[in-house]
C-alpha cells in the first residue's frame, strides 16, 4: 500500500481489513465469523480510490455488504 496499491494474493478478509484500516485510517469490524477466511486476489489503485470505491469492488466480488458510521465500517 505504500506504493499506492493493494495487492491481494489470495489474501483472507480479516487481512485484508486490517491493510484497509492501514491505509485509509478508518476501524473495521467483520461480523460474520466466516467471512474472515474469505479471500480475494487483486491489485487496485488505492491512491486513486476512496474507501467506499474499494468496499464496491469488493463488495460485488463476493457474498460481502458494508455499513458507514464516520471513521467505523461494518463488514456483513
Amino acid at each position: 500500500w505504500r506504493e499506492g496499491y493493494l495487492f491481494f494474493d489470495e489474501e483472507p478478509l480479516a487481512d485484508i481489513a486490517r491493510e484497509l484500516e492501514r491505509c485509509y485510517g478508518v476501524s473495521i469490524d467483520i461480523e460474520k465469523e466466516e467471512l474472515k477466511d474469505y479471500k480475494f486476489y487483486g491489485k487496485l489503485p488505492s491512491r486513486q480510490l476512496s474507501i467506499e470505491e474499494v468496499l464496491d469492488i469488493l463488495s460485488s466480488a463476493g457474498q460481502i455488504d458494508y455499513s458507514i458510521e464516520g471513521r467505523h465500517i461494518t463488514l456483513n
